[in-house]
């Protein structure tokens, strides 16, 4: 079988099965393996998996390696008992992939998990109105937009800053999360037809 050499640039988001980013958030796994050579683009990414981002982590190491040199060591940081385990798993992802095949191994620092996850699109939303986001606060608080105790308190601080990375400061939450907290609050605020694109 032909050995295939993928490389490609890591993006702001790293999508998971929901079993995988369940692992990672809550049962001690602190590594993914994904085929090929990646770079990461920024060090900090969403995790994101059906279409919600669930919480965010720090890249804090990348390994390149091929499967055939993974250990037993891999395997226990990415949540496997075993190196048999961890690539009988990589296959049925990858049903093509051979044994001298390169993967990299993403290693994570901090991870954080939101109290809720929030809709991959709340991305979008946020950056189409960042230069405005003073008066997306306002409008946001006079109509009552924020659900949640997090939302009240990001609205609240860009009414007075309009400055996410002052907020998240102020609040002691990340500018990723604010960003996706924010996205949501103009997708309600365009829902109930008080802003247009």
């Amino acid at each position: 079988m032909r050995q295939k050499n993928v490389k490609y640039k890591l993006g702001k988001i790293l999508r998971f099965k929901e079993k995988y980013l369940r692992m990672l958030l809550y049962e001690g796994k602190d590594t993914t393996i994904r085929r090929g050579i990646v770079t990461p683009g920024s060090q900090t990414v969403y995790l994101e998996s059906g279409g919600k981002i669930y919480g965010e982590a720090t890249i804090s190491g990348v390994k390149f390696t091929k499967i055939s040199e993974l250990t037993d060591e891999d395997a226990a940081r990415d949540g496997f008992t075993s190196r048999e385990e961890l690539v009988k798993a990589l296959k049925e992802i990858y049903p093509d992939m051979g044994e001298e095949e390169w993967v990299t191994v993403i290693r994570f620092g901090e991870v954080t998990r939101y109290s809720k996850p929030v809709p991959r699109d709340s991305l979008k939303e946020a950056r189409r109105h960042q230069n405005d986001i003073r008066r997306v606060a306002q409008l946001a608080l006079a109509y009552g937009a924020a659900e949640t105790f997090d939302e009240q308190r990001l609205l609240a601080k860009l009414r007075v800053h309009g400055d996410i990375k002052r907020a998240a400061k102020e609040t002691g939450m990340s500018p990723r999360y604010l960003k996706l907290l924010l996205g949501r609050i103009i997708k309600r605020l365009k829902e109930r037809g008080v802003l247009e694109d």
